[in-house]
């Protein structure tokens, strides 16, 4: 089953009413699902040795500059344990989205500036699901932000909240995609 491409939903009505607000359908590339697990997996592990980090999938996240707005990321690492009956995530310290799809636009002009609003946040991973290619975004003194980018496969991409530090070749591991 495919779900339809939604923009940001609208709170409260939309989100009673439709179903959650995604970038992209359900059904992705392949290598699109690939580069997700691999990333969820080595995340995973990461945060094991970091209590009381957790992983979310397609977490839902408020829009601190329009409250009703209700985002979704594909990965995020919060900064504490899930609450019993809580849907948004208030905790986000990593997000992560995979660009492609036809969602860049979504992703760059809409929930990126949204993320980097939220005052938790210290690291936003951008990374292409066609080619190698990652753009971390992190936190500096207040509202400032620095961007890496990644290019190759022997770049290392380090995020200091979830304790990750690995080549992008291991994480774009049996995606089938090669070079920039």
């Amino acid at each position: 089953m495919t779900r339809p491409v939604l923009p940001p939903s609208r709170l409260p009505e939309a989100a009673a009413a439709a179903p959650p607000a995604m970038a992209t359908p359900l059904a992705t590339s392949e290598a699109r699902q690939v580069l997700l697990g691999n990333f969820a997996g080595h995340l995973f592990a990461a945060l094991a040795r970091k209590p009381p980090y957790t992983l979310r999938i397609s977490a839902g996240l408020i829009d601190p500059g329009q409250p009703g707005t209700l985002l979704h990321a594909a990965l995020v690492v919060a900064g504490c344990p899930p609450l019993p009956g809580r849907t948004l995530n208030t905790d986000a310290l990593t997000i992560l989205e995979v660009l492609g799809g036809g969602d860049e636009d979504l992703i760059r002009k809409v929930k990126l500036p949204a993320f980097r609003a939220l005052p938790g946040c210290r690291e936003i991973v951008l990374v292409q699901d066609r080619r190698i290619y990652c753009e971390v975004h992190r936190r500096l003194a207040g509202a400032r932000w620095i961007t890496d980018l990644l290019l190759d496969r022997d770049s290392r991409l380090r995020l200091d909240a979830a304790g990750l530090d690995l080549p992008l070749s291991v994480l774009y591991a049996q995606t089938g995609v090669v070079g920039a």
